[in-house]
C-alpha cells in the first residue's frame, strides 16, 4: 500500500528511493517514493546530513528504553524479541485506552511483563 502524503501530480513518475544515500540525489520538486509515502521534496523535508547529525545526538528516552530492554533479555526467562512485543502492545493498548490522537509516554519503570 503506498501513502501519497500532500499535493501530488496525478502524472507524477516518483523516483523510488530504497536507501538513505539515495536521498543526496533529490532536489526540491522531485517526486520521491520512499519506503511506500510518495511526497513532493520540499524545503521542509530533512536532508541526508541533517538526518546524519541527528544519529550522532544523544536521546536520553532513547537510551533509557534500550537500557531497560536489553537488561530484561539478560533474563534467561525475558528474551529480547518477545520483551519489545509486549511493550509495544501495552502501548498500544494504552494509546487507545486514552481516546486521544497524541502519542503518549509510558513510564518505562513501571512496565513489567509476565512470561509464561
Amino acid at each position: 500500500m503506498k501513502f501519497i502524503i500532500g499535493d501530488v501530480p496525478d502524472h507524477a513518475n516518483p523516483r523510488r528511493i530504497r536507501h538513505a544515500e539515495h536521498f543526496r540525489e533529490v532536489k526540491n520538486g522531485d517526486v520521491v517514493d520512499a519506503f511506500d509515502h510518495i511526497i513532493v521534496w520540499d524545503d521542509d523535508c530533512v536532508t541526508a546530513d541533517l538526518v546524519q547529525r541527528w544519529r550522532m545526538m544523544d536521546d536520553p528516552l532513547c537510551d533509557k528504553a534500550l537500557q531497560t530492554v536489553f537488561q530484561a533479555s539478560g533474563s534467561s526467562k525475558t528474551p529480547t524479541v518477545p520483551y519489545m512485543l509486549s511493550f509495544a502492545k501495552c502501548h498500544s493498548i494504552h494509546r487507545r485506552a486514552s481516546n486521544s490522537p497524541a502519542v503518549k509516554q509510558i513510564s518505562l519503570e513501571s512496565f513489567s511483563l509476565t512470561t509464561a
